[in-house]
């Protein structure tokens, strides 16, 4: 009976439970919409470090990190080799010769790091060759090929097709021909790598065999670290590191993500929250000589208690369905379509995001969400609902 009467009593000042459910119809599409942009960025973000600039896992030298001189090679590199190419895990492997350069010009000169790379094997590893925005791909020329950004094209004040000096370590330059221009969502990836062929590094560092750099892409994100573990186990004198290691601010982001939604998604539902303690306090104010009424036929306190914390309850069984639903669509409509923010493509390149953001958000999130907007519900039912339960029936029923 309880149920019922908590049921019809909300509906009976329709207008006053309608802006409680429209407040928490907005609450819920903001949060779901500001919790699914913010995911969206840090998704896209990693999926492009994994696929496009670092893998899931890289082994060096240590010693190599360390001095990052060119006669640092991965130790031993053969079983680790063999290890990848059967390993059932691994979807692919791009060994590389890398070295920090200087890249000079008449017209300027710049840092970078080169990586000498078997196009073959880097093809199946990263997303290079779809970055390319003019030219070709390390080749269509007899002179040694490179390929270099367009942000580092703009610094060095050159063109497609002329030639640069490349000098690594203590080791003479060499004259390379711009064949292609690339461009990437991070803007620090683009001023900071150049890519060569690994034949033609090797010959300028007079190195025969051996790796600086090996980068692992894995079928599945879930065994990163097991298998980094177990890879360590065919190099006990390598470095193998994840891709959380070698880009930490992008992994202190993603673990501190949640944290931040959790403060975001109070903030807004404590709006929510103080309208439901207003909204409740005045039903109860009205009511004083009804509750008073119910109270003095013998229901008890402990039943009015229960039946204001029900009446809440009920408001949130009608707005948090339609307001989850709402969000849900607004994300599946621009997660396919995407959200453009090329306005400020500038500033998202320099943090490696993309300028435009594809929403997206998992059943973890949905659920985390409504646990949260009926908690806060609840505990702003519990004010409203001891005001109700602390009146005196002989003074309320005199009340008018």
């Amino acid at each position: 009976m309880i149920y019922l009467i908590a049921w019809r009593n909300i509906w009976r000042n329709k207008s006053r439970s309608l802006v409680v459910i429209t407040a928490m119809v907005i609450g819920i599409c903001a949060t779901v919409f500001i919790t699914g942009f913010s995911w969206g960025m840090y998704e896209y973000r990693i999926n492009d470090l994994i696929n496009n600039e670092i893998s899931h896992v890289q082994i060096h030298n240590p010693d190599y990190l360390e001095n990052n001189e060119t006669k640092y090679r991965i130790r031993d590199p053969e079983p680790l080799i063999k290890e990848l190419e059967s390993n059932p895990l691994v979807k692919s492997y791009s060994p590389r010769v890398t070295g920090m350069a200087m890249l000079m010009s008449s017209r300027g000169q710049t840092g970078a790091l080169v990586q000498g790379i078997d196009t073959s094997l880097e093809d199946r590893t990263t997303n290079l060759r779809s970055k390319i925005i003019d030219g070709k791909y390390l080749s269509g020329t007899n002179a040694k090929p490179i390929l270099v950004s367009k942000r580092m094209l703009e610094e060095l004040k050159l063109d497609l097709g002329q030639r640069l000096t490349l000098r690594v370590d203590q080791f003479p330059g060499a004259r390379y021909k711009i064949v292609g221009v690339f461009e990437t969502a991070n803007s620090m990836y683009d001023e900071m790598n150049v890519f060569v062929l690994d034949e033609d590094l090797r010959e300028q560092l007079e190195i025969t065999n051996g790796y600086h750099e090996i980068a692992v892409l894995l079928k599945d994100d879930d065994e990163m670290d097991s298998f980094k573990e177990y890879l360590g186990s065919f190099g006990q004198h390598n470095l193998v590191r994840n891709w959380k290691e070698l880009a930490p601010e992008v992994a202190v982001g993603l673990e501190s993500f949640n944290t931040s939604i959790f403060i975001i998604v109070i903030i807004i539902f404590l709006g929510v929250a103080f309208g439901i303690v207003n909204t409740m306090l005045m039903a109860v104010l009205e009511r004083v000589r009804e509750i008073g009424m119910l109270l003095s036929i013998g229901m008890t306190r402990r039943r009015v208690f229960s039946m204001m914390i029900i009446e809440t309850l009920f408001l949130s069984t009608v707005g948090v369905p339609i307001g989850l639903l709402i969000g849900y669509v607004i994300i599946e409509t621009t997660g396919n379509s995407g959200i453009d923010l090329s306005v400020f493509s500038e500033g998202f390149s320099g943090m490696g995001f993309s300028s435009i953001v594809y929403p997206a958000l998992t059943f973890e999130y949905y659920l985390q969400i409504t646990v949260e907007i009926l908690l806060i519900v609840f505990i702003a039912s519990l004010f409203p609902a001891f005001r109700a339960r602390k009146l005196n029936p002989a003074e309320a029923i005199r009340k008018l």
